[in-house]
Protein backbone atom coordinates (compact mmCIF):
# COMPACT_ATOMS: atom_id res chain seq x y z
CA UNK A 1 0.00 0.00 0.00
CA UNK A 2 1.03 3.27 -0.71
CA UNK A 3 1.68 5.63 2.15
CA UNK A 4 -1.27 8.49 2.41
CA UNK A 5 0.96 11.87 1.17
CA UNK A 6 2.36 10.12 -1.81
CA UNK A 7 -0.65 10.62 -4.66
CA UNK A 8 -1.68 7.52 -5.96
CA UNK A 9 -1.79 8.84 -9.55
CA UNK A 10 2.17 9.82 -9.46
CA UNK A 11 3.22 6.16 -10.46
CA UNK A 12 0.41 4.62 -12.41
CA UNK A 13 1.05 0.91 -12.68
CA UNK A 14 4.60 0.30 -11.55
CA UNK A 15 4.94 -3.18 -10.98
CA UNK A 16 5.84 -4.59 -7.13
CA UNK A 17 9.64 -5.04 -7.06
CA UNK A 18 9.94 -8.47 -6.17
CA UNK A 19 13.43 -7.89 -4.12
CA UNK A 20 14.69 -4.76 -2.88
CA UNK A 21 17.08 -3.02 -5.35
CA UNK A 22 20.52 -3.85 -4.37
CA UNK A 23 21.42 0.06 -4.13
CA UNK A 24 18.82 0.72 -1.82
CA UNK A 25 18.50 -1.29 1.16
CA UNK A 26 15.67 -0.84 2.79
CA UNK A 27 16.38 -0.58 6.32
CA UNK A 28 17.81 3.39 5.15
CA UNK A 29 14.37 4.84 4.25
CA UNK A 30 12.53 6.74 6.26
CA UNK A 31 9.41 7.52 4.88
CA UNK A 32 9.27 11.27 5.08
CA UNK A 33 13.18 11.75 4.83
CA UNK A 34 14.20 9.77 1.89
CA UNK A 35 16.91 11.80 -0.21
CA UNK A 36 17.35 11.35 -3.84
CA UNK A 37 20.60 10.22 -3.12
CA UNK A 38 19.15 7.41 -1.17
CA UNK A 39 16.57 6.20 -3.78
CA UNK A 40 19.22 7.43 -7.24
CA UNK A 41 20.58 5.09 -9.16
CA UNK A 42 24.51 5.55 -9.26
CA UNK A 43 25.68 3.76 -12.57
CA UNK A 44 24.58 5.91 -15.33
CA UNK A 45 23.58 5.03 -18.93
CA UNK A 46 24.94 8.44 -21.43
CA UNK A 47 25.41 9.66 -25.04
CA UNK A 48 27.24 12.05 -25.99
CA UNK A 49 26.02 15.10 -28.86
CA UNK A 50 28.32 13.45 -31.33
CA UNK A 51 26.70 9.67 -30.79
CA UNK A 52 24.75 8.27 -33.80
CA UNK A 53 20.89 7.57 -32.94
CA UNK A 54 21.56 3.96 -33.36
CA UNK A 55 24.25 4.18 -31.07
CA UNK A 56 21.69 5.33 -28.37
CA UNK A 57 19.02 3.40 -29.23
CA UNK A 58 20.80 0.29 -29.15
CA UNK A 59 21.85 1.65 -25.36
CA UNK A 60 18.43 1.87 -24.90
CA UNK A 61 17.37 -1.29 -25.50
CA UNK A 62 20.57 -3.05 -23.75
CA UNK A 63 19.91 -1.23 -21.07
CA UNK A 64 16.62 -1.76 -21.00
CA UNK A 65 15.58 2.24 -20.16
CA UNK A 66 13.55 4.32 -22.11
CA UNK A 67 15.68 7.52 -21.38
CA UNK A 68 19.48 8.48 -20.43
CA UNK A 69 21.32 12.41 -19.93
CA UNK A 70 23.54 13.93 -22.48
CA UNK A 71 26.78 14.87 -21.70
CA UNK A 72 29.88 16.59 -22.43
CA UNK A 73 33.49 16.71 -21.21
CA UNK A 74 33.75 15.75 -17.24
CA UNK A 75 29.94 14.45 -16.98
CA UNK A 76 28.29 17.47 -17.32
CA UNK A 77 24.34 17.22 -18.79
CA UNK A 78 23.54 18.99 -21.36
CA UNK A 79 20.40 17.58 -22.27
CA UNK A 80 17.90 14.19 -22.30
CA UNK A 81 17.76 11.89 -24.59
CA UNK A 82 14.63 9.77 -24.88
CA UNK A 83 12.74 7.03 -27.26
CA UNK A 84 10.03 9.79 -27.69
CA UNK A 85 12.77 12.12 -28.98
CA UNK A 86 14.43 9.75 -31.63
CA UNK A 87 10.84 8.56 -32.51
CA UNK A 88 9.82 12.40 -33.10
CA UNK A 89 12.93 12.79 -35.20
CA UNK A 90 12.51 9.88 -37.52
CA UNK A 91 8.80 11.22 -38.03
CA UNK A 92 10.17 15.16 -38.56
CA UNK A 93 13.10 13.66 -41.05
CA UNK A 94 11.54 10.48 -42.63
CA UNK A 95 7.67 10.37 -42.37
CA UNK A 96 7.90 7.47 -40.94
CA UNK A 97 5.27 6.85 -37.95
CA UNK A 98 5.72 4.70 -35.34
CA UNK A 99 4.45 2.26 -34.05
CA UNK A 100 2.71 2.28 -38.03
CA UNK A 101 6.19 1.85 -39.41
CA UNK A 102 6.74 -1.13 -37.09
CA UNK A 103 3.09 -2.39 -37.97
CA UNK A 104 4.46 -2.13 -41.72
CA UNK A 105 6.77 -4.33 -40.92
CA UNK A 106 4.65 -7.06 -39.60
CA UNK A 107 1.97 -6.89 -42.59
CA UNK A 108 4.42 -6.39 -45.25
CA UNK A 109 4.60 -10.22 -47.15
CA UNK A 110 7.04 -8.75 -49.30
CA UNK A 111 10.47 -9.52 -47.88
CA UNK A 112 12.23 -7.11 -50.14
CA UNK A 113 10.24 -4.18 -48.86
CA UNK A 114 10.75 -5.37 -45.32
CA UNK A 115 14.25 -4.84 -45.62
CA UNK A 116 14.25 -1.59 -47.26
CA UNK A 117 12.37 -0.09 -44.48
CA UNK A 118 14.74 -1.60 -42.05
CA UNK A 119 17.62 0.13 -44.24
CA UNK A 120 16.02 2.88 -44.31
CA UNK A 121 15.54 3.48 -40.48
CA UNK A 122 19.16 2.05 -39.81
CA UNK A 123 20.52 4.78 -41.99
CA UNK A 124 19.08 7.27 -40.36
CA UNK A 125 19.56 6.11 -36.90
CA UNK A 126 23.73 5.97 -37.95
CA UNK A 127 23.39 8.76 -40.07
CA UNK A 128 21.71 11.59 -37.24
CA UNK A 129 23.48 13.04 -34.42
CA UNK A 130 21.83 13.03 -30.50
CA UNK A 131 22.44 16.35 -31.09
CA UNK A 132 19.67 16.63 -33.37
CA UNK A 133 17.09 14.29 -31.40
CA UNK A 134 18.14 15.81 -27.57
CA UNK A 135 15.74 17.87 -25.50
CA UNK A 136 17.95 20.75 -24.33
CA UNK A 137 18.28 22.08 -21.30
CA UNK A 138 17.86 19.01 -19.39
CA UNK A 139 15.77 19.39 -16.17
CA UNK A 140 17.95 18.21 -13.20
CA UNK A 141 17.51 17.81 -9.00
CA UNK A 142 20.56 17.40 -6.83
CA UNK A 143 21.08 14.57 -4.09
CA UNK A 144 19.91 16.47 -1.25
CA UNK A 145 16.40 17.31 -2.72
CA UNK A 146 13.47 15.62 -0.95
CA UNK A 147 12.45 12.18 -2.95
CA UNK A 148 9.25 13.28 -2.64
CA UNK A 149 9.96 16.47 -3.93
CA UNK A 150 11.75 15.04 -7.12
CA UNK A 151 8.76 13.28 -7.62
CA UNK A 152 6.71 15.91 -7.62
CA UNK A 153 8.72 17.49 -10.13
CA UNK A 154 8.94 14.45 -12.37
CA UNK A 155 5.29 14.62 -12.28
CA UNK A 156 4.44 18.23 -13.01
CA UNK A 157 7.23 18.40 -15.81
CA UNK A 158 5.69 15.22 -17.34
CA UNK A 159 8.86 13.20 -16.97
CA UNK A 160 9.73 9.39 -15.85
CA UNK A 161 13.49 10.21 -14.41
CA UNK A 162 15.59 13.23 -13.81
CA UNK A 163 19.58 13.30 -13.90
CA UNK A 164 21.04 14.22 -10.42
CA UNK A 165 23.71 16.81 -10.42
CA UNK A 166 26.29 17.90 -8.07
CA UNK A 167 28.92 20.23 -8.35
CA UNK A 168 27.56 20.48 -12.45
CA UNK A 169 28.74 17.09 -12.45
CA UNK A 170 26.39 14.07 -13.14
CA UNK A 171 26.12 11.52 -9.85
CA UNK A 172 23.41 9.44 -10.40
CA UNK A 173 19.53 9.50 -11.98
CA UNK A 174 16.60 9.35 -10.41
CA UNK A 175 13.04 7.87 -12.02
CA UNK A 176 9.66 7.43 -10.19
CA UNK A 177 9.75 4.27 -9.93
CA UNK A 178 13.12 4.69 -7.73
CA UNK A 179 11.36 7.24 -5.77
CA UNK A 180 8.09 4.99 -4.99
CA UNK A 181 9.63 1.75 -4.50
CA UNK A 182 11.01 2.24 -0.62
CA UNK A 183 7.75 2.95 -0.03
CA UNK A 184 5.97 0.45 -1.41
CA UNK A 185 8.12 -2.62 -0.21
CA UNK A 186 7.43 -1.38 3.23
CA UNK A 187 3.79 -1.41 2.90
Amino acid sequence: MIPSFVPKSLFPGIPEPAEPHPEHPVAEYDEVGALVRDVMTHQVVTVEPSDSLYRAAALLVQHDIVGMPVVEGAHQVIGILTEKDIVRVLRERLGVEMPRGLFELVVETSEVAQAALLQRLRTSLTELRVLVAMTTPAKTTAPEVSALDAAREMLQLGVHQLPVVEHEDLVGIVSRADVLGPYRRRS
